[in-house]
């Protein structure tokens, strides 16, 4: 008898773990967007989702390219920022890498820099775009290394 209240207890156990889990797993599986800022150095950059500018003169569609920047006065920031389009096997890397450099000041409070590409055409249907970003900051004339990449969310745009 006692050997059943203790399987019975420890099933219970084992139940509620498994459902905590499972509660805990679940955004992953359903894809929830991930925060991609980083801080450093007292900045904090985070590449935005990717968002539909104007159509050109040409007819093609503009994408902005957007990063949000906060920093303490008196830093240099210099980031880096590379244009993806997402395939299943292999994402396609989308022009050159930019680089954008900026002295922030207390004046400054938040800076969205804006990177304004035409979308790609490299497969049939939807273009699947994103960016990412690296940056180091700067003070007094020392600077840090780089971050790791950071990617913003995809965002699907019709071609």
């Amino acid at each position: 008898m006692q050997t059943l209240k203790t399987r019975s207890r420890v099933s219970r156990i084992g139940a509620a773990a498994a459902v905590v889990v499972g509660l805990a797993i679940t955004p992953l599986a359903l894809g929830a967007p991930a925060q991609a800022s980083t801080t450093k150095a007292s900045c904090t950059v985070n590449p935005l989702k990717p968002v539909y500018d104007h159509t050109n003169s040409a007819g093609k569609k503009v994408i902005d390219y957007r990063i949000k920047v906060k920093c303490t006065k008196d830093r240099n920031i210099k980031i880096q920022q590379r244009f993806w389009e997402e395939d299943t096997f292999s994402d396609d890397k989308i022009g050159k890498t930019k680089t954008i450099e900026k002295r922030m000041d207390s004046s400054d409070g938040t800076v969205t820099f804006h990177s304004k590409r035409v979308l790609p055409d490299t497969e049939w249907g939807d273009e699947e775009m994103y960016h990412d970003v690296r940056f180091k900051v700067g003070s007094h004339g020392v600077w840090t290394s780089y971050t790791k990449w950071e990617d913003s969310p995809v965002r699907s745009f019709a071609y």
